[in-house]
């Protein structure tokens, strides 16, 4: 998400900058930088859903089985043990 944003950020600069020096604006251009930014609210609407989910579930008793939550799949530091 954060790489979209950074490319709708550089693609915005960029677009405007054009604009600025050569006086040229292609809206085709503006609306490829605008799916940056859309697929970064898809993704980051995808992840706010998938908190949302994991946040409400409740473990279904005394089943001998594993379970994880979506903070384990994305955290980058060492799983402790319990």
């Amino acid at each position: 998400m954060e790489r979209l944003l950074l490319f709708f950020a550089v693609a915005s600069i960029g677009i405007a900058l054009r604009f600025f020096v050569l006086g040229e604006l292609e809206w085709k251009q503006l609306l490829f930088a605008s799916c940056f930014f859309a697929g970064a609210l898809l993704i980051w609407g995808i992840e706010r859903w998938l908190a949302w989910l994991d946040a409400r579930y409740e473990e279904a008793g005394d089943e001998d089985v594993w379970h994880t939550h979506m903070a384990e799949r994305f955290w980058t530091g060492k799983k402790a043990f319990v």
